[in-house]
């Protein structure tokens, strides 16, 4: 018995170990490089790895349930989807127009798109200058039934 107790206590003591070992997912941060440093970031205003940056970390979730959003609409169907977004981010980091354009299907998913999109902040550009931005989505639903999101690089 008193095997027993001493197996179980080393058993409830190493997965609490293991538990705490988990490392906790920290944000990600998303940093535009420094204009001095990037020939891209002074001439665009923004370097496009911190826009993708900030385009994955702030939409693919919302962008994915637009796409999800549209699977009990009339005329559905399971083959990918392929949208173009076209944005402005404004001097204050503002996404001002945004105009997204689908492969098939109906106005729903590029409607809920753009408004994805017009949701996003981003560093004000460098040299006061609004900056143009071109970004490819692909939908998909895979196997599972789950949907996939697969983005470009743009």
């Amino acid at each position: 018995m008193k095997f027993l107790f001493l197996l179980l206590a080393v058993s409830v003591a190493a997965l609490a170990s293991s538990c705490s070992s988990v490392p906790k997912q920290e944000p990600v941060v998303c940093v535009p490089e420094d204009p001095a440093k990037s020939e891209a970031a002074e001439r665009d205003g923004l370097d496009r790895n911190y826009i993708a940056c900030v385009i994955e970390r702030d939409s693919i979730g919302k962008a994915r349930a637009c796409y999800e959003s549209t699977f009990t609409d009339p005329g559905y169907t399971v083959e990918p989807i392929r949208t173009m977004t076209k944005f402005q981010i404004d001097v204050d980091g503002h996404v001002t127009k945004a105009e997204t354009v689908a492969s098939r299907g109906g106005d729903k998913l590029p409607k809920c798109v753009n408004e994805v999109m017009k949701s996003l902040s981003f560093a004000k550009p460098f040299g006061n200058v609004p900056v143009k931005v071109s970004y490819p989505f692909m939908f998909k639903r895979s196997n599972t039934g789950s949907t996939e999101s697969i983005f470009d690089n743009f």
